[in-house]
């Protein structure tokens, strides 16, 4: 049974377990061969461009949403949904803004019923985080007054009673309200210069001085990991009081959250991807940082590291020391990959393509589906239950699956 990858300390990516549907789409993908160590190989795209025409490409677009109505103007999705329990949250901006929780049990040719919207007055531009039956998320972005952070219940998308206190919790124009939610507390800069932390009331419980973030912080079980754009550093905290246990500075800019995988924290910056010891701050001996410049989400493997370059390329390298294993040419359209135990999944101008994470080296790319005429993905995609959920340009929220 295939299930999404998941470290041993912050989760790469949210673990569930998957139906049978995406085993049997996985079975059909052709099979690469990879030998760990090997010189990097390039990839022609053409190469997977005939891969994505080929009878290989075994999924198809099911549905999107919002459904266009006539006369209406749809709204846009621009951040990755969240799947949590039986519920799809969906954030949203354009003339509908807010969050909207669909039905994660939808027929296999149109939308999921919609359980739930709460309404905002700033489009919603961040994907939501959940904790238990607790939903978290900010509407606007920076410049934006009248901004806040939401805290209601996942079953009906009300402000749970004991919260309306404190709720919702404003953000100032001026700060990039970047969060992260672990067990009881919330982590967010709310306001330029600082990082606060609530409990599931909203009342704070401290705030620490900390440079500006453009990504939220990563939690393990004892600590917080941030990485400050300006002035560029990275910073490890105790959770339960904020005391900072170490700080150093970075070369470049933070262009992903940290990744933590036991004792290690990797980090994406504009000088290449980065190895740091948790528990002493101090650079992992014989890391190579490398030229290629992240755009996006380092997806940590147990042996490989993945992730997109500026120049659109799939890098593939060792954990162990950082060398690069393989370039996959671009372009890649998707910044974020989906990582299952089995395969990767990632977007080209010509489709969606997987990788065999068992042969990863050296063999082309098998492709998966075809992507629709234009379409660009707008956030990372994610499984749940045999289906993908991407957004797309022009189309919203989509739906993935077995061809019909």
């Amino acid at each position: 049974m295939a299930r999404l990858y998941e470290t041993k300390g912050y989760p790469v990516l949210k673990r569930v377990d998957i139906l049978p549907a995406l085993p049997a789409i996985m079975s059909a993908l052709a099979a690469l061969s990879p030998v760990l160590g090997q010189p990097v190989v390039p990839v022609d795209m053409a190469q997977q461009a005939q891969a994505a025409s080929s009878p290989a490409s075994q999924a198809g677009l099911l549905w999107s949403y919002p459904v266009a109505v006539s006369g209406e103007t749809a709204a846009v999705v621009n951040a990755s949904a969240t799947a949590a329990f039986d519920r799809l949250l969906v954030p949203l901006a354009g003339e509908r803004r807010g969050l909207a929780a669909l039905d994660l049990a939808p027929a296999a040719d149109r939308a999921p019923a919609e359980r739930w919207f709460f309404s905002t007055e700033r489009g919603v531009y961040r994907s939501a985080r959940t904790w238990r039956d607790l939903v978290y998320f900010v509407s606007g972005v920076s410049g934006d007054t009248g901004r806040h952070l939401y805290c209601v219940r996942l079953q009906d998308g009300a402000v749970p009673e004991p919260q309306r206190t404190h709720w919702p919790h404003p953000i100032d124009p001026r700060a990039s309200g970047v969060f992260a939610a672990t067990a009881g507390q919330v982590i967010v800069q709310d306001r330029p210069g600082r990082l606060t932390s609530l409990d599931v009331t909203g009342a704070e419980q401290f705030v620490i001085d900390m440079g500006s973030l453009e990504h939220p912080p990563s939690v393990t079980a004892t600590m917080i990991v941030v990485a400050a754009a300006d002035p560029p550093d990275l910073s490890v905290l105790d959770l339960p009081t904020g005391k900072t246990l170490w700080r150093v500075a970075l070369p470049g800019r933070p262009v992903d959250r940290p990744r933590c995988d036991g004792d290690v924290i990797y980090l994406a910056t504009t000088d290449g991807v980065r190895a740091f010891d948790l528990v002493e701050g101090e650079p992992i001996p014989g890391w190579q940082a490398g030229p290629d410049v992240p755009v996006g989400s380092v997806a940590v493997l147990s042996e490989e590291l993945l992730f997109v370059s500026e120049r659109g390329a799939l890098v593939i390298r060792r954990r162990d020391d950082g060398r690069v294993i393989r370039r996959i040419d671009g372009p890649v359209l998707n910044r974020s990959l989906l990582v299952m135990e089995d395969h990767a999944l990632y977007a080209t101008g010509h489709g969606w393509f997987t990788l065999d994470r068992g042969r990863i080296a050296d063999d082309p790319p098998a492709g998966w589906a075809d992507l629709p005429e234009g379409a660009r993905p707008l956030g990372g995609p994610i499984a749940d239950r045999g289906r993908v959920y991407v957004p797309l340009s022009g189309l919203g929220l989509t739906c993935w699956g077995a061809a019909p």
